[in-house]
């Protein structure tokens, strides 16, 4: 399952809004993370 269809099921099943928030969030962080490795030099 892709990313966004696993956030989107997450979010839509979320109860309240502080959830949902936190879900964007860790899903920011995973993305920046994920994209701050590739971006290491090829040294």
């Amino acid at each position: 399952m892709s990313a966004a269809l696993q956030l989107y099921e997450q979010l839509t099943e979320a109860g309240d809004d502080k959830t949902r928030a936190r879900l964007i969030a860790e899903a920011f962080d995973a993305l920046e993370a994920r994209f701050s490795a590739d971006q290491r030099p090829c040294h």
